[in-house]
Formats: C-alpha cells, structure tokens, sequence
C-alpha cells in the first residue's frame, strides 16, 4: 500500500483531523481502499473492518497482528499510511466510531423476505450508501467542477453501460437548471466527441469501476486538448481519477443482490444534481455581476 492513498480534507490537512472530526470516514476509506491493498494490508483491514461490531477490548494491536498474520510494526504502518500518526490513534478513532454510532451492516435479500421486510434493507443499503459517500466526500473539488461547468463554453457527458442512463439524466438536470450540454453514450461516438474540445470546455466522465477503457481514453484526449475534466467513479485510486482535473467519488457498497453498482449509481445521482444545482448559482452569480450597473 502506498503512502499516496490516503485522502485529505478540503483544507489538505493530514487524515486524523478528517478521522477525528467523521469517524465514520475512517471505515468508508478502508473500505474504500480494500481492493488496491497489498495482501498483509488487506489482512490487517479485514480484521480491523471485522473488529466493528466487536468488543472494544478486541481492538489491540497484539489481536490484530496475531489475526491478520503479520508483525505488529505492520499493522502501526498500516495507521501511518493512511495518515494517522500510528496505532493509537488509529485505535482512539476506530473505538469513538464504536461509540458514536450503530454500525449497520448490509442485508441481504432473502426469498422469505416480505414486501416490508424487501423495502426497508434495499432502502437503508441506499441511505447508507449515501452516508458513506458524504463522510469522504471531496467538497473542494465538487465546488471546482461546478464552477468550471458554470463557466465552460462546451458541456460534454459521457457514460457507457450501466452509466449511459446517468449520462443523459445529467444532460437533463443541466438544462432544467439553464446550462446546455451533451450527453454521448455509445463507445463510437466518444472519439468524435472530445475530438475538438479546447481549454474552454468541460468533459464529464462517468464510470463506475474508473476503468472503462473507451471513457479512459476520451477523457485522456480532452485532458491533452486542455479542458477541464471531470471524473465521476466509486472507485478511490482508479485510473479515471489520475486522468481527471476533478474526482468525485462515492463509497457506495452493496450486497451479494443489491449490488454495489445500484448502489453506487444512488450515490452518482444525487451527486450529479448537486452538480447541476450548484454550477447554476454560479451561472447566476456571473450573470447578475455582468449585468450590474456601473
């Protein structure tokens, strides 16, 4: 695990103050980061993700070296990468997340289920989804992507597959609000699409694994070509998010039935019509300051 996985808050201050202030984002990052670990990193984060319902006389540094099968140094670089100052502090969070809130875990569906019994765990899988999302949210950089689509000349989405529809919904949003914008989700037409695009623009890129090949390499072109890209993924770390001027990124996770894609796409969407909402105020702010009397 590299040291260039932990994230910062908006004013690019070490983890432990984002930690110490949401809890809760503690366990949305390690979650977030499982699938890019190294194979003792990912022990010692499975244990720990395990130890969330567990008694807090569990959460030693002893139990989890001795479960996760690697030295104690370890699991202290392990807090230390994720921009913690080593165990303690790591172990200080984790029992105040304990404390504050109950930990929820994701249902799965079950044929036995009734309507009610259906509805409630597809829904709190949703609100937990979006719970998640918001304790590691980036803010500063959705308040950079929404002004630079305020003030672009050109608004390109694109989305393929399962992120074609969020596309389109997008492109819909946009001009409820008063800001035009074109939505291409057939991989053909990606190409054509930034293919002329300059620093004036902006180009939206949806995917939700952050490694769709025909969505990497428009967003590469429209980058190289100078405008502002924006990258939409759930996943931390992906290719699309180092191509990107700006990333947001959910923490959307799922069960073996409601899958982390649905899940993910109730996160995107909610972020997108914030997205619209927000680049039209500042579509108004500009309008109003151009048209104020001298």
């Amino acid at each position: 695990m590299k040291a260039a996985f932990a994230v910062t808050n908006l004013s690019g201050s070490r983890n432990s103050n984002v930690f110490a202030t949401n809890p809760r984002a503690l366990i949305v990052t390690i979650e977030g980061l499982l699938s890019s670990l190294s194979p003792a990193n990912r022990a010692i984060a499975d244990v720990l993700l395990k130890l969330q319902r567990a008694d807090p006389s569990m959460v030693r540094m002893a139990h989890i070296a001795e479960a996760a099968q690697v030295s104690e140094a370890a699991v202290v670089k392990f807090a230390q990468q994720l921009g913690l100052s080593g165990f303690r502090e790591l172990r200080s969070i984790f029992l105040r997340y304990q404390e504050m809130e109950a930990v929820e875990e994701y249902e799965e569906l079950s044929v036995e289920d009734g309507s009610e019994a259906l509805i409630r765990k597809i829904f709190n899988t949703s609100i937990r989804s979006l719970k998640d999302t918001l304790a590691v949210f980036d803010f500063a950089a959705f308040e950079q992507a929404a002004e630079a689509l305020a003030q672009a000349r050109q608004r390109v989405i694109l989305g393929l597959g399962g992120s074609a529809p969020l596309a389109r919904e997008f492109e819909h949003r946009l001009l409820d609000v008063g800001l035009t914008s074109q939505a291409y989700d057939e991989p053909q037409l990606l190409t054509r699409a930034v293919a002329l695009v300059n620093a004036r623009d902006v180009v939206v890129a949806i995917s939700h694994s952050g490694s769709t090949e025909a969505i990497l390499d428009a967003a590469k072109t429209a980058r190289d070509r100078g405008a502002t890209t924006i990258g939409l993924t759930n996943m931390r770390g992906s290719a699309l998010t180092s191509i990107c001027s700006y990333s947001l990124i959910s923490a959307a996770r799922g069960s073996e039935v409601v899958g982390v894609k649905t899940m993910s796409k109730v996160a995107h969407l909610n972020i997108l019509y914030g997205l619209a909402v927000r680049a039209a105020h500042y579509a108004l702010t500009t309008a109003d300051d151009v048209n104020a009397p001298d």
